[in-house]
C-alpha cells in the first residue's frame, strides 16, 4: 500500500537534516535496534509505506487554529496610538477632549470603516450595489451624575428617573455609520447601523497578534428600499457573527 506524502509529517519534518554516513544520514532512528529510516517516494511522488516503528500522524486528531484574545478593549479606553500610530498612549476617550485629536480620529476611521466596506462588494450579488460609508457620530459618552444626585439637588423623582442612569457610567464608544445602498429592481435606499467599537489583539499561529477594530451592533434601521425594508434589514444583521460583531483588520 502506498501512502500520501502527509502521512508521516515527523519524518518529513526533519529529511533535511541528512549527512553523509549510511547510519547518520537517516532522518530518524530506532533507539532500539539502530535502524535508520529516510522518507522515500514512489515515481507518482506518494510516500512510501515507512517501518512500523516510525511515529505516525492520526488525522482524526488534529484540530484547526484556535486564536486567542490577548487584548480586548472598548475603543474609548483603548490607546490613542492603536488608531493613529502616533506613540501617544493617552486614552482615547480622554484624547477626544482636544478638538484637533478628535477630527483626526473621526478622519480615521471613516475612511478605515469606507475601504473595508468597499472591499465586500465583491461578496455581494451583482445587483446589489454599495454605496460610500459615512461616519454620521462617534463619541464616548459618558455619566457620573446619576438617579440619586439628582434626587439630592431636590428634582422631581419622575424626572431624575426618566434623565439619570442609577449608577455611573463609564466612557464607552457609540458609533453611528450610514451606508447608501441598491439593490434588485432599481430599489434603492440607506441602512444605518448603531452600536460600539473596540479594539482587539488575537494570537496567530505563527507566534504573532493581528490587529482588529470590531463594530458591535446594537441597531440597524432602513429607510427606502419600498417592499423590502424587512428583508434588507435581515441581510444587513447577518453580515455579523453571533456575538452581533463585524471585525476587520484595524487601521
Amino acid at each position: 500500500m502506498r501512502t500520501n506524502r502527509g502521512l508521516t509529517c515527523a519524518a518529513i519534518a526533519i529529511a533535511g537534516l541528512l549527512s553523509v554516513s549510511s547510519i547518520t544520514r537517516a532522518a530518524l532512528v530506532n533507539q532500539d535496534t539502530g535502524e535508520g529510516y529516510i522518507p522515500t517516494v514512489d515515481e507518482q511522488g506518494n510516500l512510501e509505506d515507512p517501518p512500523s516503528w516510525v511515529p505516525q500522524v492520526d488525522g482524526s486528531q488534529t484540530t484547526a487554529f484556535q486564536p486567542e484574545i490577548v487584548v480586548d478593549e472598548d475603543y474609548c479606553w483603548s490607546a490613542e496610538e492603536e488608531w493613529l500610530h502616533d506613540d501617544d498612549a493617552t486614552l482615547v476617550y480622554q484624547a477626544m477632549r482636544d478638538p484637533g485629536t478628535r477630527d483626526q480620529l473621526f478622519s480615521t476611521i471613516e475612511g478605515w470603516l469606507q475601504s473595508q466596506i468597499a472591499a465586500q462588494q465583491d461578496q455581494l450579488d451583482d445587483n446589489v450595489t454599495l454605496g460610500t460609508a459615512s461616519l454620521t457620530s462617534l463619541a464616548c459618552p459618558s455619566s457620573t451624575y446619576t438617579y440619586f444626585d439628582c434626587l439630592q439637588d431636590g428634582i422631581n423623582w419622575s424626572i431624575c428617573k426618566r434623565l439619570y442612569p442609577m449608577q455611573e457610567v463609564p466612557a464607552h464608544a457609540e458609533v453611528t455609520v450610514s451606508l447608501p445602498a441598491s439593490g434588485p429592481a432599481g430599489t434603492h435606499g440607506t441602512i444605518t447601523f448603531e452600536g460600539g467599537l473596540r479594539y482587539r489583539e488575537t494570537t496567530t499561529q505563527f507566534g504573532g497578534n493581528t490587529r482588529l477594530g470590531c463594530f458591535v451592533l446594537a441597531d440597524v434601521t432602513v429607510t427606502g428600499f419600498t417592499g423590502l425594508q424587512s428583508v434588507v434589514e435581515t441581510k444587513a444583521r447577518q453580515l455579523f457573527d453571533a456575538n452581533d460583531e463585524l471585525c476587520f483588520t484595524a487601521p
